[in-house]
């Protein structure tokens, strides 16, 4: 006999339903989607999409990104202007273009992606979370925690993860550390493999926002 699994909900909040209808259709078990124009703390969602409306947006992350793992949806490009939304305690920030077609891909990984952003926006927004921290805590340099790293991460992996993290490309870590490019790119997928995720700036993104490094003044 086949085992059942247990339904997950999922809901778009948006103002407007019109351009998400489709998403009502989508197949991906045991996922259930639903549109709506508001919710409140009593639902049961795990995980809401909110189109993010300028006027009450803050609002609406101040009362319910407690509550509900919330992924981020704008309409239009991701520009410095929203940049901001990506230091909120949220799990995604993506286009609405990118919701509706991908939507089933997005829940399907829901549980091995720490935090949703589509590939085209993946560096501009691992930069300004990176940066954003360097900011806010006045600091010069990460320094990966060892002891919180998986036993699996090399002591190799771990000086790459670090010079990742503080922003040096293939190129600057293969200098830095006297490795070729190929090593480097090595390692550093390796490390992706390890933390389950699906590319470097992932990886960079989930060691700042999962406590993984320490800054330095």
């Amino acid at each position: 006999m086949a085992e059942q699994t247990s339904e997950r909900h999922a809901v778009i909040v948006a103002k407007d339903h019109t351009e998400f209808e489709t998403c009502r259709d989508v197949q991906c078990e045991p996922w259930q989607i639903d549109i709506r124009s508001g919710i409140s703390k009593d639902d049961a969602w795990d995980i809401v999409f909110y189109v993010y409306d300028p006027v009450d947006g803050d609002a609406f992350l101040k009362d319910f990104s407690s509550v509900f793992p919330i992924i981020i949806v704008i309409k239009g490009e991701v520009t410095d202007e929203i940049l901001h939304l990506a230091e909120q305690e949220i799990r995604g920030l993506i286009r609405s273009s990118y919701l509706i077609e991908k939507g089933a891909d997005i829940l399907r990984d829901m549980d091995i992606t720490p935090f949703v952003v589509e590939p085209e926006a993946n560096y501009t927004v691992a930069r300004h979370v990176s940066d954003r921290q360097v900011q806010l805590r006045k600091v010069s340099r990460f320094e990966v925690i060892e002891e919180k790293l998986p036993k699996t991460v090399t002591k190799d992996e771990m000086k790459t993860l670090e010079e990742l993290v503080n922003g040096n490309d293939t190129d600057a870590i293969a200098k830095n550390r006297h490795y070729s490019k190929s090593t480097i790119n090595s390692q550093i997928s390796s490390l992706i493999k390890k933390f389950q995720l699906e590319d470097r700036t992932q990886l960079v993104v989930e060691m700042i926002r999962a406590g993984y490094v320490r800054s330095y003044k």
